[in-house]
Parts: C-alpha cells; structure tokens; sequence
C-alpha cells in the first residue's frame, strides 16, 4: 500500500521545485544575456553584466604572478594602467569578434565547455581558452573575475616589462 503525501505539501513541493529551477535557470540566462550582447557588440548590456574593476583587479594579480615578477618601482602602477586600458568592454569585444570559431560554434555560449558551482552564488564557466567567474549579487549574477590564458598573460608581461624598461631609459 503506498502512502500517498498530504495535500497541502504539494505547494511547498511546488514552490521549492520553481526556485530550484529559477536558481539553475538564471546563471543561464545570464550567459544568454552576455551572448547576445557580444553578438550585437552592445558596450552598455556589457558594462552591467560585468564587474568591470573587480575583473580588471584580478588580472592585475594575475600578470603580477605568483611573486611579482616585475621590478617592484612602478609595477604595480604599470599593470594598472596596462589592465584599464587593455581591458574594457571595447577591447573585449573587438578580441572576441575577431577569434576565429573553432568547430563551427558560435558566440559564447557555443563556447562552452563546462560550468560548475563554487559555491551557493558563484558559479564557473570553461570556455576552454578563458574562465570566468559569475557571481549572484544584489538579486543579478553578473562576471566578477575572468582568468586569461597562461601565454597571453606572459605576452602581457612581457608588454609590461617593455613599457616600464622605455619609460626608465627615458626618465
């Protein structure tokens, strides 16, 4: 004989089983929402879907290494300016529209390749080449930290080294 639930659960039952959908459906259309935005190269849409400083922050830290590789006078300030400038929602999509498709997919969404929680409000994408962080906050997810490929940390490096060497030849 089973044992049938009480009536009055199946809205409980209900109203969890609609926020379980909302919380896995909403990073997704986040992703959907930052698609299209790279597809119509709309600068505005995103400029509210990214945490642009936070993200710029983190690949300051990234180019300075696990020890900063550079010469500790004007370092720091160098990547500053190396990052603000390189990074910002223009030179993100031009750097996104001129990658050549691999395997025929297209945008990012056609790009992905995994994504995983990392914790109850963050969650991870692969893009394969790139990663980048989402986080829930203030009722939206939104990217809050993007992790560039190994070589193209050290081209940048290596730009960085450049700037800082021409700058103290000059002084």
């Amino acid at each position: 004989m089973a044992v049938k639930a009480p009536l009055a659960a199946a809205p409980i039952v209900a109203a969890v089983g609609l926020l379980a959908a909302t919380y896995v459906a909403y990073p997704c259309l986040t992703l959907y929402r930052l698609d299209c935005a790279v597809a119509r190269r709309d600068t505005a849409a995103l400029r509210r879907l990214v945490d642009w400083p936070r993200v710029q922050h983190g690949i300051e830290a990234d180019l300075a290494g696990p020890r900063d590789e550079l010469a500790p006078f004007g370092a720091a300030f160098m990547r500053k300016v190396a990052v603000n400038s390189s990074v910002t929602p223009e030179s993100v999509l031009t750097a996104l529209n001129t990658t050549p498709e691999r395997g025929g997919s297209s945008g990012l969404s056609g790009r992905l390749r995994g994504a995983w929680l990392d914790g109850p409000a963050q969650i991870v994408l692969d893009f394969g080449t790139i990663r980048l962080r989402m986080e829930l906050r203030r009722g939206s997810w939104e990217v809050t930290r993007a992790w560039l490929p190994s070589d193209t940390l050290a081209r940048a490096r290596a730009e960085v080294r450049e700037d800082q060497l021409s700058s103290s030849v000059s002084q």
